[in-house]
């Protein structure tokens, strides 16, 4: 659970210093191009599929995206 909170609280301090816009469009683009990246590196790494692991990483930012606009009014 310690690299968790280690984790969490980098993001926290990353999403701080990205809040410089007033609509948060930037900050959302920059918070899923993060997700795209660390979720294809991850299947890259097992599978070796380039095309594969993009795409998989475009779907969960997808997702994450989705689920946040429906859970937060």
């Amino acid at each position: 659970m310690g690299i968790l909170k280690k984790i969490i609280s980098y993001f926290k301090q990353v999403l701080e210093i990205l809040s410089i816009s007033d609509t948060g469009y930037f900050e959302h683009f920059i918070v899923g191009l993060i997700i795209i990246l660390i979720i294809s590196n991850l299947y890259f790494q097992k599978s070796y599929h380039k095309f594969k692991s993009i795409f998989l990483g475009l779907t969960t930012a997808f997702f994450i995206a989705l689920s946040k606009n429906s859970l937060i009014p």
